[in-house]
């Protein structure tokens, strides 16, 4: 299992107007509008997003979740498929500090997004929070 050694990791669920978590690990905003959520950057490209620091990101140095609380500066987050294949929502790991993210990283956050329960280990967002983003 992997540890990202972050300090902040969501599940969220996105709807057409804004972003719910569902699963919160770290000080993290419930519910907010899905125009200033990363997770709408993550959606519209398809894959992984990684943002090494959101303060010298183009995309990203004026979201109020950069420039105010929760002060985020390292954003990795991948997608999570519905049964249709729709993107329903997304898996995330957060950080208040920049920093890099590894090609076993990179490998590990989409490993954890399709995550499937087994006999011996069901399944539960708190279990892929924990076993994957500290």
């Amino acid at each position: 299992m992997r540890d990202f050694d972050v300090s902040m990791a969501t599940v969220s669920l996105i709807d057409d107007h804004r972003q719910f978590l569902n699963s919160v690990v770290g000080q993290v905003l419930q519910n907010m509008p899905r125009k200033i959520s990363f997770c709408n950057a993550t959606i519209r490209n398809a894959g992984l997003l990684v943002v090494n620091d959101a303060q010298t990101d183009e995309r990203f140095t004026t979201n109020p979740l950069v420039t105010g609380e929760p002060y985020i500066r390292f954003y990795a987050c991948y997608p999570l498929k519905g049964p249709g294949g729709w993107t329903i929502g997304t898996l995330c790991v957060i950080d208040q500090k920049p920093r890099g993210f590894t090609t076993e990283d990179e490998q590990a956050l989409p490993e954890a997004s399709r995550s499937r329960p087994t006999r011996n280990r069901p399944l539960t967002v708190w279990s892929v929070l924990i076993d994957y983003a500290f």
